[in-house]
């Protein structure tokens, strides 16, 4: 062990070199600040043809996007309810359980101690001192932060009640203006929540609609099953038109309350999927893109056809219509309609959605802008208050209309086209100018507005409200926040003193007419409309009681169970130290985590990687302060690319691109561990590692698993030199495995702590299209493996994504498995012959990106939209530690008890 001043000497040259490593002679280069999302998939149209509308067709798929849908086996399709038929099954495996009794030591729902155990939230609840990071640019002061907030509804009637919505985490209710909150919806079967309106005026408490699905465009905004509305403050909901929005995702719901009972809106748009590592497809069902309409309260729908707005999808654009970005109703005439068709335009109804005009923001004949289809991405609305003076040309030419705002996204999927209003109903626009903001950084950076190269993603961050007392009064957010007090001709960047999260989802006004409430990737904040100034405001965040964090991976300590590092999406790596707030001494996008295993002192983590060049940051006291070190791969990495802590060696780490690097942190080297390139083939990152893992009862001992692309299978690696520095072999073994790698997405290799010979792939996609199955298990190193998923037993695992594996090592037979899954967490207690729920009735149906067990043999699951959870109670076990004895040249190893 370094004694105190050594180890403190050894920091401050660690620090001077941090930025000198290299790879492969080629140095290290500072990577500028990455989006917290990937541009979205790209589409383009085929040539415009007079007799029938042109289409945006989808050619590619970027950096984000592409990991965690690929992770999800997406791509390979998504069978007509398949989530529902999982969760339901899920459902019936946990009533049936309730009633059963330890049939084994390791009996359904039962502990090594032979005492039921449970999961307890760990947090965070929330992150503690979050940094205002724009684009790369920190602000002011820290901030408690949670999870992404993705639909916010205030109670008109009742100021200080409001109702918000986490892209996975449910919906949320507080009744004192967000100091506290609690959740409303664990009961729903899916927690993606896109879309929330309230119906306050034909019933109190006010009526709750929820569209499940979240259309934010992101890798893993995951798609929903259906609207579901409560009548009692969320105690109870009802599922509306069932089966009707199944594989839909929702950019905004609208509502018309004058009606009873109301007629609501629906736009409807594209959901994608995500893991640990992070790929993807579109995985909803777009035959059921864009605008929805119902005039009985949400009891049964009609699909607007794409020859509506003309715009359809390829290959069958007739039957595809393109996805709807927002529809809103002007608040003073409900018969004005307006609706933002994607890749497209926007359109107007006057006749309460009967028929649609396209609208001309060039106000001229033919229309110059737009003049077809992909002159525009995204567009997002808001209507606010008459303009006085403006014309009465609503309401059927009886009062004026009320002031539309519309902001266009340019077709680069970053900037935007322009910002404009119209006081008359959209007959005619004014062009204001689009917000942005330019940092004093070195470089100056920029963020939003139209300049190419700016910092800025028009594809997901998109919000507008206008003041309903004063009709040029309008609030913009972007990755930054801003307000104008004159119709957008000049605008105010509000964080100038920093306080608040990037990337800007949802905005509401409280019943007091003067809190506005703002949802963004880091939780829910609010400010006063009084306190707005030319020098910004202040803002509060309302973060303390949501637990609603979206985890990547996770990585605990080996012997404190009190203590565990996590990567979160948009949120940082964070430190978990036994409270259930949580520290973030790292901004930006966070992904694996991991503390050295015989030096704990010692933790790694990576940043969002995509490309060649990847961030690592290394921490070496505890997580709570990090080095940030730069690496590359002539190839590329994954989005997030893979670590792997050698068991027995401090300091010692792999990395993963197209080859593996070790990293040792003890001498400041990196090598190449061995010259093969361990991926299908690709030349890019799109096909790059996923997955390393050590044995750990063998540091000699490691796998390898690469990514699936679009004409990449995965490979599955593994060697008996993973304690070489250099020169290793790697041996291919896909070729073993008992399907078509092309035909599906593998998304981990989980190996048995007690032998070294067992290892488990876990896999994505539905066994109902690809016909492969979710866990296949190998014990001869991978020579011959059998499914493992419960295939044609009376308890197989649901259909679903299989995420992570977890054996069990306090079960030295390796027969106790934990399976990560789209929907939560099952376990098997026979090699996976038989698999039952382990929700245990705690945790939602949410997605567990990440399942890890410490040495103590404590376990810890991370879920992308509701944080971690731990299991208790736990059988102690003492410490099993491999020794590394020397023996003819060779290492053999030998149990060494750790008292």
């Amino acid at each position: 062990m370094l004694g105190n001043a050594q180890f403190s000497r050894r920091c401050r040259i660690r620090r001077l070199l941090a930025l000198l490593i290299t790879f492969a002679g080629v140095a290290g280069v500072f990577v500028k600040p990455a989006f917290s999302q990937a541009p979205p998939l790209r589409f383009q149209l085929t040539p415009q043809q007079i007799s029938s509308p042109t289409a945006p067709f989808l050619t590619d798929r970027q950096l984000r996007e592409e990991y965690w849908f690929s992770r999800r086996g997406l791509e390979f399709g998504v069978p007509p309810g398949a989530y529902n038929t999982a969760i339901t099954d899920m459902d019936l495996m946990e009533a049936s359980q309730a009633e059963l009794a330890p049939s084994s030591v390791f009996g359904p729902h039962v502990s090594p101690t032979g005492v039921k155990p449970r999961w307890k939230f760990i947090g965070p609840q929330p992150m503690l001192n979050a940094l205002s990071n724009f684009g790369g640019a920190i602000l002011g002061a820290t901030f408690n932060a949670t999870g992404r907030i993705s639909a916010i509804a205030a109670d008109p009637t009742t100021p200080g009640r409001l109702f918000v919505g986490a892209a996975n985490g449910g919906v949320w209710m507080s009744s004192d203006g967000g100091s506290t909150f609690k959740p409303i919806s664990d009961a729903l079967p899916s927690q993606a929540i896109g879309a929330i309106v309230l119906d306050p005026v034909n019933s109190s408490p006010p009526t709750i609609y929820v569209g499940t699905g979240e259309a934010h465009n992101s890798v893993d905004s995951y798609y929903g099953r259906g609207i579901f509305r409560s009548d009692d403050l969320g105690a109870t909901w009802t599922e509306l038109s069932p089966g009707t929005f199944d594989h839909v995702a929702f950019a905004q719901l609208a509502i018309d309350t004058s009606q009873n009972p109301p007629i609501l809106f629906a736009a409807t748009g594209a959901a994608l999927g995500a893991s640990r590592a992070d790929a993807n497809f579109i995985a909803t069902d777009q035959t059921k893109n864009g605008v929805w309409k119902s005039t009985d309260g949400g009891i049964s729908w009609a699909q607007y056809p794409e020859a509506t707005f003309g715009c359809g999808l390829l290959p069958n654009p007739s039957t595809t219509p393109c996805p709807a970005a927002d529809v809103k109703f002007d608040p003073q005439s409900s018969s004005d309609v307006y609706v933002a068709i994607r890749f497209d335009n926007v359109h107007i109804s006057h006749d309460g959605g009967n028929t649609f005009r396209a609208a001309c923001f060039t106000n001229d004949t033919p229309c110059s802008f737009p003049s077809a289809h992909n002159q525009m991405d995204r567009q997002t609305l808001a209507v606010g208050p008459p303009t006085p003076g403006a014309p009465l040309v609503c309401s059927g030419g009886t009062q004026p209309c009320g002031t539309l705002y519309a902001i266009l996204g340019a077709p680069n999927f970053s900037t935007y086209v322009g910002f404009l209003k119209s006081i008359d109903g959209g007959a005619t626009w004014t062009v204001a100018n689009v917000p942005s903001v330019t940092f004093a950084t070195n470089p100056p950076l920029t963020i939003d507005g139209t300049r190419p190269g700016n910092t800025s993603q028009e594809f997901y961050d998109q919000t507008l409200l206008v003041s309903p007392a004063d009709p040029a009064t309008v609030f913009f957010g972007g990755i930054g926040f801003y307000a104008s007090a004159d119709s957008g001709a000049n605008w105010t960047f509000l964080p100038q003193k920093g306080g608040i999260h990037a990337d800007q989802h949802a905005l509401a006004l409280d019943g007091d007419g003067d809190t506005i409430y703002v949802g963004n990737d880091g939780g829910v904040f609010k400010f006063s409309l009084k306190g707005v100034s030319a020098n910004g405001t202040t803002f509060t965040a309302l973060n303390d009681t949501l637990g609603v964090g979206q985890i990547q991976g996770i990585g605990p300590h080996p012997t404190s169970d009190n203590t565990l590092l996590a990567g979160f999406q948009d949120n940082g790596t964070d430190l978990y130290k036994g409270n259930i707030a949580w520290t973030q001494p790292e901004t930006g996008d966070g992904g694996f985590a991991l503390f050295d295993h015989s030096d704990p002192r010692f933790a790694y983590h990576t940043f969002e990687g995509g490309g060649t060049t990847v961030r690592l940051g290394e921490s070496t006291d505890g997580g709570s302060t990090w080095l940030h070190f730069f690496l590359s791969d002539p190839l590329g990495f994954a989005f997030y690319p893979p670590l792997a802590n050698d068991p027995a060696v401090a300091q010692r780490v792999f990395l993963g691109g197209h080859f593996v690097q070790v990293l040792d942190f003890a001498t400041l080297t990196v090598t190449l561990h061995s010259p093969q390139d361990l991926t299908g083939g690709c030349t890019t990152d799109a096909c790059a590692l996923q997955d390393l893992e050590f044995a750990p009862s063998d540091h000699r001992i490691a796998w390898a698993l690469s990514q699936q692309s679009d004409v990449t299978p995965f490979k599955l690696f593994n060697t008996t030199q993973a304690n070489l520095d250099s020169g290793a072999t790697w041996n291919d073994v896909t070729g073993n495995l008992p399907f078509d790698t092309a035909s599906t997405q593998a998304t981990g290799i989980a190996l048995d702590p007690n032998n070294s010979r067992k290892a488990y792939l876990s896999v994505s996609g539905f066994t109902s299209v690809t016909g492969i199955g979710h866990i296949f298990k190998t014990t001869d190193f991978g020579k011959t493996w059998t499914r493992a998923d419960g295939a044609k037993s009376h308890s197989p695992l649901p259909d679903v994504p299989v995420l992570r594996v977890l054996v069990d090592r306090r079960d030295s037979s390796g027969q106790t498995l934990y399976a990560a899954t789209d929907v939560g967490v099952f376990q098997s207690i026979n090699g996976g012959k038989t698999w039952a729920a382990f929700n245990l009735r705690v945790i939602p149906a949410v997605p567990v990106f990440d399942i890890q067990q410490n040495d103590n043999g404590v376990i810890y699951v991370g879920t992308h939209g509701r944080g971690a959870y731990q299991l208790i109670p736990q059988q102690r076990k003492k410490r099993q530690a491999p020794a590394v004895v020397a023996t003819d040249g060779e290492e053999s190893r030998t149990p060494v008890t750790v008292r």
